[in-house]
């Protein structure tokens, strides 16, 4: 009831239906990982049915062609039969699990999963954000992180441009090179992204007047780790989580409180040029 006073239109919010999803997908494929030591095709169609709410796994239909947005142009076509994706999909299962596969710098891999992954194009809908998943829980598979937490989805969304251009050169002159150096900085940028002056910053937001309830995460620009702080003034420690305002940034925010063991979160705050804005109901 309090819940429904507060955010009347919650059951009806997209954005935080798809917040939700996304804590559920990137949860479920931590657990595989934690679990089984592995990272499966038939964990990333658990992944991406969490995501997309759905069991339509592997595309079974041809028709499936990757478009230039602006101009209606196809720019790519993925494979078409489900036979083949099945195949690819198992190759990209071996290279994943079997370090013997191909022996290389786990970072490297990483990009090249990628890669190989939003090529397949596997699913109907959701490889975007299946892919970015994949990405952290490999990382997570190889032991350079514990937890999910490097969000390289920032990076990637900032130049969508610059990664959509170098993953089709590698498709068209075999650009692996300057592919492998674009996800090796994002990796960098990400892991630099932190900037606890910005905490400060949202704090003397919270104290000029800004409405917020205890539990309530904050998300603003510029940090790619979770911290826990008391404001000065607050009666209540506040945990501060900036990242952006997208959608997908913030279900990545809420999915790194979950995982910091923070309770009581009622929504989600951001602040950037539009002002104060909630996503309710995470």
């Amino acid at each position: 009831m309090f819940k429904e006073n507060l955010f009347p239109d919650s059951a009806h919010n997209h954005a935080a239906k798809e917040v939700q999803n996304y804590v559920v997908a990137l949860q479920t494929g931590f657990g595989f990982v934690q679990r089984h030591g592995l990272l499966t095709s038939n964990h990333i169609i658990e992944i991406q049915a969490e995501l997309e709410r759905n069991r339509a796994g592997f595309r079974r239909l041809p028709g499936t062609e990757l478009k230039n947005l602006g101009t209606g142009e196809v720019v790519y076509t993925p494979p078409q039969s489900e036979h083949e994706i099945i195949e690819l999909m198992s190759n990209l299962d071996r290279f994943i699990n079997d370090g013997a596969y191909y022996d290389a710098d786990p970072l490297v891999k990483m990009a090249i999963i990628h890669y190989q992954f939003e090529s397949i194009h596997p699913f109907y809908d959701g490889n975007g954000r299946t892919g970015r998943i994949v990405n952290v829980l490999y990382l997570v598979l190889q032991g350079l992180l514990d937890i999910p937490v490097l969000y390289l989805s920032r990076h990637i969304i900032r130049t969508k441009n610059e990664y959509s251009r170098l993953l089709q050169k590698v498709r068209d002159d075999d650009g692996w090179g300057e592919w492998v150096l674009y996800m090796l900085t994002a990796v960098e940028k990400t892991r630099r992204a932190v900037t606890p002056s910005d905490c400060v910053a949202v704090g003397a937001s919270i104290r000029a007047g800004a409405s917020i309830l205890p539990g309530v995460l904050i998300v603003v620009s510029g940090m790619a780790v979770c911290e826990e702080i008391a404001f000065p003034g607050s009666e209540f420690p506040l945990t501060c989580f900036p990242v952006g305002t997208s959608d997908d940034e913030i279900s990545f925010s809420v999915s790194v409180i979950d995982f910091c063991g923070v309770t009581g979160v009622i929504g989600v705050t951001t602040f950037g040029n539009a002002g104060c804005r909630v996503t309710p109901d995470v």
